[in-house]
């Protein structure tokens, strides 16, 4: 594993070389309790529950809650902000005094960690994004001041228990997210607290006074990671799943500061195949021997020890004698530093007290080789990591510009036909420092799981399907040191169509009515599967890059498609010929169609099918595209008046069926 040397700290110095150095110096200041007495001051957020439909749309948070993505971009956030290195601080109620010494730590971390520029494989340069910080008052009393969380999307799961990546983490790896949907972490500080703040970072505080610096480092490290997902009974407390924290933790029959501790073991195990973790039962048979063990770490009422890291490198907080009777309490023990434990005595900026009239807490080393060990770049050591460009692939019919990253790919098969995608594909857009980065499992995510099968052979996924649909296709990739997280993308099955029995005499073509779509209503589902099984896919350059017609049904039965007609967004069907149509040989097209209001069909005609949006998007009208490898040339054969009008009443919102008064008549 890579971990960061003693003397790398040199490089680290040069950061800021006059007011702002991190000093990364072992000074022990826990306990001089002459200043005051030492207080826990880390609280757990506020319980909040995201209200809207699409859980993959949520945030969630380390204590288990959801927030909205949406909902966190508000118009109640002020203007304030700053630019903190990468990091976009926005405040919203925090006194004008504090925002100083809370941007300066975020400078400061900036400085310490840089973010990582990552490039496709296809040579397609990854912009790097700001990382948003949402930060507010705490409303906590008691001796709470600060409150923090990194904030995670639901990845794909295949069992209970995957090990999922911060977008904080995704974003300082060179990973990517939409920075118009929702931020990356929350920090909550305590406006007025028992005793007053000291905001001056160069100066020590008075007696009476918190140093606002070493919260607010303290909340900043939760942010980065520092955070544990662990609930009280051992299963993952967010939805989200397990944190790389966790994925790091291990126990020890007996926590050693001077030498090497005996009996490691992990705190969660997996095969390191499939992105699934569980509690090591062979250490914790039960969940109250789990919860003793934490409560009474680094005590003789334990044989248990808990660290981070395999060699340990700082051992857990823990719960000082007190057993967690909930996920907050078992959280929270699992998420800070214990800086005396057996003996110790280290001065950590993530131990869960401080007192008034203590100086200015600084990184140790320990934490940087913890920040190391999680994957972040810090000095000289480059720990190891995984990122990606997205998460969910992007849906391509309301987008079809996304073709402008180079790997971006349309998958598309046929009922009970498998497809066959190559590793090399999907791992395009993903990064590691690791040479052997590849993904490890595969499985349907979707709702239609129980019509596909899903299988690694090789170094490809081999996928099949028993249905028309649209399938959600979760993969793992993993790095070095078992360093995994979850993906997905979609693709489409559609009808194999057979024009064996069809005499080209009679139809040149095989759509036969669209009988043999499934009618899925309004959406994209439809649009990719008919695009892709009747002749490709037609998309012009246009403001908007859609093309999304649809299958319907009437109530009767009949099946039809609906091509939109707007000028801002007309859409097309481009539908294969059995046989070409000879010189001399004169070709008859006939259709039923209807409109909503009076309008018109174009008809054109071409050897080569449209360019793909990835090679070019079409010109409209009877304008040559050059495709890359051949032309698009499409000739104008008719413009067809459509004035018979439909009243297309949908029956219900995203509902395949419209009533039966379509009015289609032959044209």
């Amino acid at each position: 594993m890579n971990r960061f040397r003693v003397s790398d700290l040199g490089s680290a110095f040069r950061f800021h070389a006059l007011r702002y150095t991190l000093t990364f110096a072992c000074v022990v200041w826990l306990f001089q309790l002459a200043n005051g007495q030492a207080i826990d001051f880390c609280g757990v957020l506020p319980p909040n529950s995201a209200a809207g439909p699409d859980p993959s749309s949520f945030l969630y948070d380390r204590f288990g809650n959801s927030y909205d993505a949406a909902t966190l971009n508000a118009p109640n956030v002020s203007n304030q902000n700053c630019t903190a290195g990468y990091y976009q601080l926005e405040f919203n109620g925090v006194p004008a005094n504090l925002e100083p010494t809370i941007c300066q730590v975020f400078e400061d971390l900036a400085a310490l960690i840089p973010q990582r520029v990552n490039t496709t494989t296809c040579g397609d340069i990854i912009t790097p994004t700001p990382v948003k910080i949402l930060v507010e008052p705490s409303t906590a009393g008691g001796n709470v001041l600060g409150q923090a969380s990194p904030l995670y999307i639901q990845t794909p799961q295949e069992c209970v228990g995957p090990v999922t990546l911060s977008r904080v983490y995704q974003k300082l790896n060179g990973g990517y997210f939409n920075n118009q949907i929702g931020f990356d972490g929350l920090l909550k500080i305590r406006i007025s607290p028992p005793n007053p703040w000291h905001v001056d970072w160069t100066t020590p505080p008075l007696s009476n006074e918190f140093d606002l610096y070493s919260v607010v480092l303290h909340e900043a490290l939760h942010i980065l990671g520092f955070a544990s997902l662990i609930g009280v009974n051992g299963n993952q407390a967010s939805a989200a799943g397990f944190s790389i924290w966790d994925q790091l933790l291990t126990t020890t029959t007996a926590y050693n500061p001077n030498g090497s501790s005996p009996n490691i073991e992990p705190l969660l195990e997996s095969n390191c195949t499939n992105n699934c973790w569980d509690l090591n039962n062979g250490t914790f048979p039960n969940a109250s021997s789990f919860q003793n063990a934490v409560g009474n770490n680094c005590s003789a009422n334990s044989n248990l020890d808990f660290a981070i890291g395999n060699p340990p490198i700082a051992p857990l907080a823990g719960g000082g004698g007190t057993i967690p009777n909930d996920n907050g309490a078992m959280l929270q023990m699992l998420s800070h530093l214990n800086s005396n434990c057996n003996g110790q005595n280290i001065d950590y900026v993530m131990q869960p007290s401080i007192s008034v009239g203590i100086s200015r807490r600084n990184i140790t080393q320990a934490e940087l080789d913890i920040l190391c060990e999680m994957g972040f770049s810090v000095g000289n050591c480059d720990g190891c990591y995984v990122a990606s460009q997205f998460i969910y692939e992007p849906p391509l019919a309301q987008g079809w510009d996304l073709f402008e990253y180079c790997c971006t790919k349309d998958y598309y098969t046929c009922v009970n036909k498998p497809l066959i995608i190559p590793f090399e594909e999907l791992l395009c857009r993903h990064f590691s420092n690791s040479t052997g980065m590849t993904i490890s499992a595969a499985f349907d995510h979707g709702p239609n799981a129980n019509l596909s099968t899903v299988n690694i052979v090789g170094n490809t996924i081999v996928f099949s399907a028993t249905a028309q649909g649209r399938y959600s296709i979760a993969y793992t990739v993993k790095g070095c040191d078992c360093i995994m997280n979850n993906y997905v993308f979609d693709l489409f099955v559609g009808p194999c169509l057979d024009c064996i029995g069809i005499d080209p005499c009679d139809n040149l073509s095989c759509a036969n009515g669209f009988e043999d779509f499934d009618a899925t209503g309004l959406g994209g589902t439809s649009s990719m599967t008919l695009n892709n099984a009747l002749g490709g896919l037609w998309v012009y350059d246009g403001p908007n890059h859609q093309n999304t017609p649809d299958v319907c049904q009437e109530t009767g039965g009949n099946k039809f498609i609906q091509i939109g007609i707007l000028q801002w967004e007309p859409e097309g069907v481009a539908i294969r010929l059995q046989e070409p149509i000879e010189p001399g040989c004169k070709a008859v097209i006939s259709f039923k169609a209807s409109a909503s209001a009076v309008s018109a069909l174009d008809i054109f005609g071409s050897e080569n099918h449209p360019c793909h949006p990835s090679e070019s998007l079409i010109n409209i009208g009877c304008i040559p595209t050059d495709c890359g490898g051949e032309i698009y040339d499409p000739k104008c054969i008719a413009t067809v008046p459509i004035t018979n009008i439909a009243s297309l009443t949908i029956l219900s919102q995203q509902s395949k069926f419209f009533n039966s008064l379509i009015n289609l008549g032959k044209h």
